[in-house]
């Protein structure tokens, strides 16, 4: 293994950390996260979503179990006409 300068050690940390700023494409460790954060964002948005969509549906089950269970001696089948 090569011995490495103290200067050249520190380069190598610097492009690591930081990237290589003549390059877009190598944004180093802050912009790996960077780009985590911003991916990581967007499916929290889709969760969030998808949560909502639940419920809705979980309230439509329970109307639909009320329904089903007879109002008043109807019964869904009778309400909708089959």
């Amino acid at each position: 293994m090569v011995e490495r300068t103290q200067k050249e050690m520190i380069q190598e940390l610097f492009q690591a950390v930081i990237g290589i700023p003549e390059s877009p494409d190598d944004n180093g460790l802050i912009g790996d996260i960077a780009e985590i954060k911003r991916v990581t964002v967007g499916l929290n948005g889709k969760i969030q979503k998808n949560k909502s969509a639940i419920d809705k549906m979980k309230g439509a089950l329970i109307v639909i179990s009320v329904l089903g269970t007879g109002i008043s001696g109807f019964t869904i089948s009778q309400i909708w006409g089959g």
